[in-house]
């Protein structure tokens, strides 16, 4: 090879521009209950650990919030979860994509690249002492390969990079920076009747409701949230709903009239607990006209200390939702059949 060939060729490599990598991760569970592990139950270090409740979403929350470029062109791919094992990730990731860097010229003899992952700020208090990769992992397809596979594998709360490096021109290279957007992780319903109040939250997903309340208000809510690097903005729905125990239970003793649950919004309509009314509120006839006189007794004597309603909540955001269903008991006294009226068997007595 002359030494002009061999400076074209060099000069070649020198103008190997790396393409870069885009990753996003958030994964769905709305909706589906995933078969493997959340993030927060893989969480190496333990130090973040969130109680969902039962029914809860498990979506990831990671999103690309920042790229370093140099005029190349970003690609990736989303991997669904049951294409996990057809591309060597972990069934216990959240989320997964494809990723693929574009070098520049097309033409370059050597195009081979190395992926890496590290924290934004490593010495930052969150990060300090924590290994990147027990959160977020990359792996190429093969070595050298413009392709890899980036893994969510937790929940993080300093901001993570992953770079792309070329081999021949290590001064060529790309990155973009992820987020990991913060998701619910527990609430608590507010409720008051009057001047008193109770709460149940998604910790221990029960209350009894005292006999000092005549009527269920729903009164606020509040919200915890996991770890992470950006806020979400969430949109939260309560409703309330009978128990089907108590309706199959009217059923038996109706004489056949076909009673279901009823749910109402709880944001808007409160509800009297008094057992009458409760039937009103939160039970339907479907058909029949049995003895429905029975309802309002079932009622209270099926609800004392167990589920009388429970109350769903749901909460959507832009990376992810989280539902739970929370119960309500019933304390002696609380659900009472008033008195309507009072008679005696005979008007008159004679001795």
């Amino acid at each position: 090879m002359t030494k002009t060939v061999k400076k074209v060729v060099a000069g070649i490599s020198a103008l190997v521009i790396l393409g870069g990598v885009a990753v996003g991760a958030w994964a769905v569970m709305e909706n589906s209950r995933s078969s493997y592990p959340s993030f927060d139950q893989i969480e190496a270090d333990n130090e973040y650990t969130a109680d969902l409740g039962e029914g809860a979403t498990n979506e990831g929350g990671a999103e690309i919030s920042e790229t370093v470029e140099n005029g190349v062109q970003l690609m990736s791919a989303k991997i669904e979860p049951e294409k996990y094992a057809a591309n060597g990730i972990s069934p216990m990731a959240e989320t997964a994509y494809t990723l693929t860097a574009t070098i520049t010229p097309s033409d370059a003899y050597n195009k081979a690249v190395d992926w890496s992952v590290a924290f934004v700020n490593p010495s930052s208090a969150w990060a300090s002492g924590k290994s990147v990769t027990n959160y977020v992992t990359v792996t190429p397809t093969s070595d050298g390969a413009l392709t890899a596979n980036v893994e969510c594998k937790a929940a993080f709360g300093e901001q993570i990079k992953v770079v792309c490096t070329s081999r021949d021109n290590p001064d060529a290279s790309a990155e973009c920076i992820v987020d990991y957007a913060k998701r619910v992780t527990g609430v608590t319903v507010k409720l008051s009747s009057d001047s008193n109040n109770i709460s149940v939250n998604s910790t221990s997903k029960e209350v009894t409701v005292p006999t000092t309340f005549s009527t269920l208000h729903y009164s606020g809510i509040t919200s915890t949230t996991g770890v992470g690097t950006v806020s979400d903005s969430f949109t939260y729905s309560v409703k309330i709903k009978g128990s089907s125990t108590v309706a199959n239970k009217i059923i038996t003793e109706s004489g056949g009239a076909i009673v279901s649950a009823k749910e109402i919004d709880f944001t808007s309509s409160d509800v009297t607990l008094s057992s009458d009314y409760i039937f009103n509120h939160l039970y339907t006839i479907v058909s029949g006209a049995g003895n429905l006189s029975v309802a309002a007794d079932v009622i209270a004597r099926e609800s004392i200390n167990s589920p009388f309603a429970y109350i769903t909540v749901n909460a959507v955001g832009e990376y992810s939702s989280y539902s739970c269903e929370l119960a309500l008991n019933a304390a002696a006294g609380v659900l009472t059949v008033s008195v309507s009226s009072v008679t005696v068997n005979e008007n008159s007595l004679t001795f």
